[in-house]
């Protein structure tokens, strides 16, 4: 059984309106490695509630993968025929869990304007002894207890 972290939040929309119902849609972008286990790229759904906001959904936290996998993220109104696509790129770390939404997706659109393929949540005690290591891989590193 792979590890699963746990995420909640409320919902805004692309032009920052807060979503009213509907249903989010989490993809994992293509298949990814947790040690020895494979991670099929599957997609998890959630329905919102009548403020935008839902909780306990559980998914496999990306930075522990090999493959750089994001998660794509879309909503669907309530009502409507197609998913809206509101984010390309989407990590779920380990550590630090549960997650809100607003985080990761906030996090998400920081790496990607700095043009990075990863998030990680680290605790300043672990970001301290893999810098000393010289083990810091390219990333976006939000440290906890800093």
């Amino acid at each position: 059984m792979i590890q699963t972290v746990q995420i909640n939040g409320n919902f805004d929309r692309q032009d920052g309106t807060s979503a009213v119902s509907g249903e989010l849609f989490f993809t994992l972008s293509k298949r990814d490695f947790d040690g020895a286990t494979i991670v099929e790229p599957i997609t998890q759904a959630v329905t919102l509630d009548a403020d935008g906001a839902f909780a306990g959904v559980t998914m496999w936290p990306n930075d522990r993968g090999r493959s750089n996998s994001r998660y794509i993220v879309e909503y669907l109104p309530e009502g409507a025929a197609r998913r809206e696509l509101i984010t390309k790129t989407m990590f779920v770390p380990e550590a630090g869990g549960p997650h809100e939404l607003s985080d990761l997706l906030l996090a998400a659109n920081l790496a990607t304007s700095l043009n990075l393929d990863r998030v990680v949540r680290i605790s300043s005690s672990d970001y301290d002894q893999r810098l000393s290591a010289g083990t810091l891989t390219d990333g976006l590193y939000l440290v906890e207890g800093a």
